[in-house]
């Protein structure tokens, strides 16, 4: 009943739990009891693994939102190494994948938008490595988002980067 849980913003509740996050247990489990204000029923023609995937999806829409994503935008999400994983971006709908064992992904983006960067860059991993990389690869004007998070507190970031493009840098805890 905070401010943020009254503006729809209930991730950002200083008291919110959420399942597999201290103190609350992990959820695989066949049954768990929780509150009935943060449960919602499946519609029938949804299965409880098709459901179980609403969650992780819930995290991906909000970065979308909070990058303000739209049709026609350039897109990077950052970047992966296992191929497995790329090939299934590409059956997803990706239109390329790096492999940022196999090229410098800064440089494949710089070649892939001819030098401009992407209007949207979302990254996932919260490698530092890869959120260092972030302002080298957004366009003048555009948005990073940070979605992914580091074990480590404190990141390096070239700030200088970042003046000169004047991208927004958003970021995200978990959903809404």
């Amino acid at each position: 009943q905070c401010e943020f849980c009254k503006s729809g913003r209930y991730n950002l509740c200083p008291d919110v739990q959420f399942l597999a996050t201290p103190p609350v247990q992990g959820c695989y489990e066949n049954y768990i009891a929780f509150p009935e204000n943060m449960c919602f029923k499946l519609p029938d023609n949804i299965s409880t693994k098709e459901g179980a995937l609403v969650e992780p999806l819930s995290v991906g829409m909000h970065a979308a939102n909070q990058g303000n994503v739209q049709l026609g935008d350039s897109v990077v999400i950052l970047v992966d190494v296992i191929p497995k994983r790329l090939d299934y971006a590409m059956k997803l709908g990706a239109t390329r994948v790096i492999n940022g064992k196999e090229v410098d992904a800064i440089e494949e983006v710089k070649k892939i938008t001819n030098g401009a960067g992407v209007d949207k860059v979302m990254e996932t991993a919260g490698s530092p490595f890869t959120i260092k990389e972030t302002p080298f690869m957004v366009k003048r004007g555009g948005t990073i988002v940070l979605v992914g998070i580091s074990a480590q507190e404190t990141v390096e970031f070239n700030f200088a980067q970042i003046m000169d493009k004047e991208p927004e840098i958003k970021s995200v805890f978990r959903y809404r």
